[in-house]
């Protein structure tokens, strides 16, 4: 990024990042959104940019909803998911040096400790045949999210569990039901 000052901008660097959480949302007609944090070693500023820099002519249009979706749950594609949500945790832990100097702030290392794997599916249901499927079915959804890039981008999570939710009582109570999960692992692949 860069901030102004009397003799131009200033650049700062961040050396030694890794992202401690991301977070793919969906919702039927938007584009899909990527959410991330990121921990960093230090941050450097320095007199001048160096690098690659983006202009928003050479950025593609967003993907949407309808371009990028192929959710199977257990093998079977699913036609009722409306909106989703993956988010991917690192627990990440910053340890820091001792300081040397006054407001040295340098992490020493950045380790990840066990990934999480979390979620949940909006889904609308015609009858409660197709929740207790869902529900009581094979647990594991396999392909969540494919992006269509050079090839194409997919999202798989397995060992996948939904979580308690409330029964619906009455079948208006299965629109945009939410289906949280959790995962054991996952994987973005690129094929």
């Amino acid at each position: 990024g860069s901030g102004g000052t009397s003799t131009g901008p200033t650049w700062f660097y961040f050396p030694g990042h890794r992202i401690n959480n991301i977070t793919w949302r969906a919702e039927q007609g938007e584009p899909i959104r990527v959410t991330t944090e990121a921990f960093v070693k230090n941050m450097v500023r320095a007199p001048a940019r160096t690098g690659s820099a983006y202009s928003g002519s050479t950025l593609n249009a967003p993907y949407m909803w309808h371009d990028a979706i192929n959710a199977k749950i257990g093998g079977t594609a699913q036609n009722q998911i409306v909106g989703w949500t993956v988010t991917l945790n690192n627990n990440l832990e910053r340890i820091f040096n001792i300081p040397t100097t006054a407001g040295d702030r340098t992490a020493r290392r950045i380790p990840e400790k066990q990934a999480e794997w979390s979620g949940e599916l909006t889904m609308n249901f015609q009858d409660f045949d197709e929740l207790d499927a869902i529900i009581n079915g094979t647990p594991e959804i396999g392909s969540l999210l494919e992006l269509p890039l050079s090839g194409s981008i997919q999202l798989n999570l397995y060992r996948t569990k939904f979580e308690s939710t409330s029964i619906p009582l009455t079948p208006t109570d299965l629109i945009a039901l939410r289906l949280p999960f959790q995962a054991q692992s996952g994987s973005l692949t690129t094929s």
